[in-house]
């Protein structure tokens, strides 16, 4: 009975959830999950009299796009994050994010307007627009666009992507270039292909699976330890 006003999806994790993660994950965690819960806390925040809705209606006003129809109530299903080799060497930099769609082309008819507002007003912000852009490129395939803070000394480049399934992001082009690939069946053999959470994974039927290959992590954080 708490389940629902927790946000905790119902469901079962399947094969294909699992292969989206890299075998040479360090850290993964994979969750059924409903995003319905922002929009019961949207509705509890109108009936305390705080002007959520309002401000929601100026956005839209503003963009065209409706944050609870066209964003929230169009993701959710699968959420996803891990760090890998794969994705940039196992540490923080390789760390993406997945989470499922559940209506793609509404997603992506709101996903153009909401580039084309921000760049619009980085345009019209000199101090800002002339360092920051939100870019559009396609590699192997992949439709990726990257925050690109251009002259700052700052080396990340948020940048996501969105294949059929899911919406990807990472901290790096790199990393979320290789996680849509892995994603999209040009990886390797996914997280089944660790035989420990093959072993743990396929014998029970689960909606949340968190992994940690503690003997990889131990490794540099030692010296630490040993303190």
């Amino acid at each position: 009975k708490f389940r629902e006003k927790l946000g905790m999806a119902g469901g079962v994790l399947e094969a294909s959830d699992f292969s989206a993660v890299p075998a040479d994950a360090v850290m993964a965690s994979v969750s059924k999950a409903d995003l319905g819960m922002f929009d019961r806390m949207i509705d509890a925040a109108e009936q305390q009299a705080a002007p959520v809705q309002q401000q929601l209606d100026a956005f839209k006003a503003h963009t065209g796009v409706d944050l609870r129809a066209d964003i929230l109530r169009t993701l959710g299903g699968t959420v996803t994050y891990y760090m890998s080799d794969s994705t940039g060497g196992g540490n923080v930099g390789s760390l993406v994010g997945l989470m499922s769609f559940k209506d793609r082309p509404r997603f992506m008819e709101a996903h153009a307007k909401l580039v084309k507002v921000a760049n619009d007003l980085l345009g019209q912000t000199p101090d800002i627009g002339k360092y920051a852009r939100l870019s559009a490129w396609t590699e192997s395939g992949v439709e990726l666009v990257s925050l690109r803070l251009s002259g700052l000394p700052m080396p990340l480049e948020i940048t996501y992507a969105a294949t059929e399934k899911w919406l990807i992001a990472g901290v790096t082009p790199q990393a979320t270039l290789a996680a849509a690939l892995q994603a999209g069946g040009k990886g390797d053999k996914g997280l089944f292909a660790n035989e420990s959470v093959l072993k743990l994974a396929r014998s029970q039927k689960l909606s949340s699976f968190s992994f940690i290959d503690t003997a990889r992590m131990m490794r540099p954080g030692y010296p630490v330890l040993s303190m």
